[in-house]
Formats: C-alpha cells, structure tokens, sequence
C-alpha cells in the first residue's frame, strides 16, 4: 500500500518513504530500511529530519554494541539535522558520540538525560565516571542506578532483564546478600547464563572480602565461595585465577584448593581453565608431572585460550628431553592471540635458547622486558644469555642493573 502510494501526486512523498522504511525496519529488513532512510537524510545536505533521527540513533546502537563507526562527522551531521532531540534513545546516540570523541563531559551530561528513560544506563555512567576517577559521582550515580532499577523490577518481577540489571546495581553498591537472594530466586525458576555469572562474580567479591581480613582461618573459609562461584560458572575465570593464587598460600589452603577443582572435574565440570588452574596448583607443589597431565587436557580442551597454550609450552620445555618444536608451535598460537604479552615472549625465549637460537632469544627477551612488571628475571636471562653469545659486559650491565 505504500509503495502504491508513493506513485500518487496527493501525498507527501518523503513522508511515505519514511513510513515504507519504518515498516521495513518492523519486518527485519534493516538494509533497506537504512537505504530508503539515506536517500530522505544525506550525509552532505539537511534532509528529512526524522530520518536523520533514524540514522543518528541507530549508528549509536550500533556503535554500543560492537563499538564499530565507519564514519563519525556523518553521525555528527545526522545527530545536528535530527528532529525529537529531547527524546531518550536520541540523547544516549549523543552521549556516545561525545564518549567516543572523548568529551566524558558531555557524555556524561546527555547519558544522564537519556537514563531517565533507560534506567540500565546509570550503570554505564557509573562506569565512566569510574574510568574518569570520579569516585564521589560513581557512588551517587551507583545509588541512583539502585533506586531506578529496584522500581522497574518491582513493575516486572518475572522479567529476567529487570531482575539482573537490579541485581547488578546492587552487586556494585556491595549489597552482595541481597544481590544473591534474588538471583538464586531468578535461578529456581528459570536457568539464564547471566544470572549464573553474576552469581559467580558475587562469591568472587566475597572471597575478596573475607581474605582481606588476612586471618588464615578466614582465608581457609573464603575458598568456599570460590567453590560456589564455580558450581554457578565452571569456566569463571576470576574464581580460578585465585585458586591458582592459593598456591601461594599455607598447605590446607593449597589442598582445599586442589580438592576443589578435582570434585569440579569429578562433577563432570572439566573446563579447561579448571584443569589449567589444577595444572598451576600442582607446579607450584612441584608435582611436574601431574602438572603437565593437567595442562596437557586444559590445551587438549581449549587450545584458543592463550594463558593455557603458553604455559603448557612452558612446562613441555621443562622437559630434559622436551619436544622443542611442539613447545614452540604452542606458544606461537598464544602470542597470535595476543601478540605483545611479555610472559609469552619470555617463553618463547627459553624455547629459542634452548634451541640454541640466541638471536632469536635476543629478540624477545627485551621485548618482554619492556612490559614486564617484575623485570629483573628478564635481566637475569638476558644477562645469561649475553654469556652465551660472547659478549660478558653487556651481560655484566644486566647484571648490574639487576642489582638495583
């Protein structure tokens, strides 16, 4: 009907173009939306301002989702030749232009008009002003976020959505009973991944809590919530970075911690940062060989997480008799993910010395000596490895300044 009625004289053209694209956006035909859309608001001349709101606000959408933008002066012109300004969904395109400008100013100014229609927003501002160091405003936003979410899930209880975005505000406030409360009521009726990984993230925060009160008795409890936090997400990767930590630790706590993650496995939760974190436990122990069992199944598992692959070609270089290229091809895959990371640099030396390519190792350790937080082992290799090549002052300078 609107394509027929785009060949009548008595109608406004434009505005039945609007009306065709606004329907095709309804049936999911979004290129042609936007396309129909385009030809009403150019990116070169003030067209047809509702069109312009259209593009202005769903290049915003957009940009929220994958932080994706081919073009910021044409969002700028479609936001500056917009109609309905005052509008919620028109506002947070603004306050994301402006953010990824870099004027948290105004971001901040039109997010927390756009939140008053999308109370879910409060939580990104908070965010931001946290990012800006803005830790007063954080709090009252935080409070803010709390009281506006809390009414909406009170309007729909049932609604997985509102449920966790309250639950959330109340995670950040440290309202961390009551955030559990309702997610395990959400929980017994209906399983969403969501609700589990908040629920992961709170017993995180609660061990925190409890270890930082640097009591052993408390540290030996805290594992505990290390255990909720991953019968709720096995693969939770906060949770078993600090069982790992537990190595370091007295012994009930590094045995807790190894008991832990064998009933995981026994439960059939045999995630490979589960068997990564068991491996980490058992080298720091020095059991080598159950280590590099339970490395070998994390990469066997999950070869595309980086830290596993790394350290699974630190352990199999260990080796006296180590499968050298096997080692290396591992940690190549590593580094591919993520290329400048200085303890798979560093790795990827030892496997180079080993091979006897010093050039190579020469390469890499002062490359992951400039990002290394702890340097001085670097330098003590690099110090080594300068022996091995025949030059004993550069070697003594690394010396030297691993001294100071």
């Amino acid at each position: 009907m609107l394509q027929r009625a785009m060949l009548s004289e008595n109608v406004s053209r434009r505005e039945v173009v609007f009306a065709l694209a606004r329907a095709c956006e309804l049936t999911n035909e979004i290129r042609k939306a936007d396309a129909l859309m385009q030809t009403l608001a150019p990116s070169d001349a003030a067209g047809y301002p509702p069109a312009h709101r259209y593009l202005a606000v769903r290049t915003g959408a957009r940009v929220a989702v994958d932080r994706q933008l081919d073009d910021i002066n044409e969002w700028f012109w479609h936001l500056s030749h917009a109609n309905q300004t005052e509008d919620p969904d028109f506002q947070k395109a603004w306050g994301l232009y402006y953010l990824i400008g870099g004027d948290i100013e105004k971001a901040i100014e039109h997010l927390a008009v756009a939140a008053r229609g999308e109370p879910a927003l409060w939580l990104k501002l908070a965010e931001i002003q946290a990012n800006a160091g803005d830790n007063d405003a954080v709090q009252r936003t935080l409070a803010t976020a709390r009281e506006q979410l809390e009414r909406s899930y009170l309007m729909s209880p049932e609604n997985d959505e509102s449920l966790l975005l309250y639950a959330t505000s109340l995670f950040y406030i440290g309202e961390l009973p009551e955030a559990e409360r309702l997610l395990e009521q959400g929980l017994a009726k209906e399983d969403n991944e969501a609700v589990r990984k908040l629920l992961a993230a709170i017993y995180v925060r609660m061990y925190d809590s409890k270890v930082a009160r640097q009591e052993t008795r408390s540290r030996s409890e805290a594992i505990q919530f290390l255990n909720k936090s991953l019968q709720y997400a096995p693969d939770f990767a906060p949770a078993l970075t600090r069982l790992v930590g537990v190595a370091q630790g007295t012994n009930d706590t590094r045995d807790e911690g190894r008991k832990i993650l064998r009933e995981m496995i026994a439960r059939g939760d045999a995630s490979a940062m589960a068997h990564f974190a068991l491996g980490s436990l058992e080298w720091t122990a020095g059991n080598k060989e159950v280590a590099k069992l339970n490395m070998s199944q994390a990469f066997a598992l999950n070869p595309k997480l980086s830290v596993v692959a790394n350290n699974f070609a630190f352990l199999l270089a260990q080796d006296e008799e180590a499968d050298l290229d096997s080692a290396l091809a591992i940690v190549n895959q590593a580094l591919q993910q993520d290329p400048g990371n200085p303890n798979y640099l560093a790795t990827r030396a030892l496997i180079y010395r080993k091979q006897g390519e010093l050039a190579k190792a020469a390469v890499d350790y002062p490359r992951a000596l400039e990002r290394y937080q702890n340097p001085q082992p670097i330098r003590e290799q690099l110090a080594s490895l300068y022996d091995q090549k025949g030059d004993p002052e550069t070697a003594q300078a690394f010396r030297l300044a691993t001294e100071k």
